[in-house]
């Protein structure tokens, strides 16, 4: 089978896990259930949506050159962050399963989830070079929107995780473990979408605007993956989190449109 033919069946088929997945996630809330084995099984299953994506990544970068190409290592380390968050959620699937912890937060688990983001910041940072938009960070426009996107996301993740969540305490709610997470979960999220951004607003020339399209498929899946790490912690801050609860729907969804954005990103796609 060549790499084309691999690419487009994968791709198929990860599409057809998400839709798995959310009718699992639908047969959960309907069911009212909670702790099950049902339960954690839904959350070790969508492991394959970050596996696989990231996989299929890997295989677009080398398409780029790999390491030899500024396209190259920006697909390749983004990929590399979805792979490592799916291997923290086989850790956490790990806890759920055989340790029969059922929220285990802070935890191994967490060694995968956070590499995502700086793995993914890399891979965005990357991206600047190869598309230019690096350029459009010397004019008044670009060192604005810089300025605007990770002050507007901080203020509010400072307002529902400290105001809203822990009473205006910081240190309330869980030990320092879980409070460091709690920040820099969204903080890694806010970093790779504000560059993100910066690319897409900045490169509209690049490749006859095709880039575009790509980036902003990985746009909308950080501000997926940043609105499931909030209610993540605010859930479990308050106590309300169990595996399989809505919240958890953001995260496939997330790794969804990363992946089809990082699917995209081939020298085939983008001609």
């Amino acid at each position: 089978m060549n790499k084309k033919i691999f690419s487009i069946t994968s791709a198929k088929i990860l599409l057809l896990v998400y839709l798995l997945v959310m009718l699992w996630w639908l047969s959960i809330f309907l069911s009212h259930i909670q702790g099950t084995t049902y339960n954690y099984l839904f959350s070790l299953i969508y492991s394959v949506m970050p596996l696989g994506w990231g996989i299929i990544g890997f295989f677009n970068a080398k398409r780029w050159g790999g390491f030899k190409s500024s396209l190259g290592r920006g697909v390749l380390f983004i990929s590399a962050g979805q792979f490592a968050w799916g291997i923290g959620n086989l850790i956490f699937g790990y806890y759920n399963l055989v340790l029969k912890v059922p929220v285990p937060y802070p935890s191994l688990a967490d060694c995968g989830f956070i590499l995502l983001y700086p793995l993914s910041t890399i891979g965005v940072l990357s991206f600047f070079r190869a598309t230019g938009a690096s350029f459009g960070l010397r004019h008044k426009f670009g060192k604005l929107f810089l300025f605007i996107i990770p002050v507007f996301f901080i203020f509010l993740s400072y307002y529902l995780l400290v105001t809203v969540a822990r009473g205006g305490s910081i240190t309330s709610g869980g030990g320092l473990l879980k409070v460091f997470l709690d920040v820099a979960y969204p903080v890694g999220d806010v970093v790779v979408i504000t560059f993100a951004s910066i690319i897409y607003l900045l490169s509209f020339k690049y490749l006859g605007g095709t880039f575009r399209k790509p980036i902003i498929l990985i746009i909308i899946g950080f501000i997926s993956t940043y609105i499931a790490d909030f209610l993540f912690s605010y859930t479990t801050t308050v106590n309300t989190y169990f595996v399989g609860k809505w919240v958890d729907i953001f995260y496939p969804t997330a790794f969804l449109f990363i992946g089809l954005g990082l699917g995209l990103l081939s020298p085939k796609n983008l001609k």
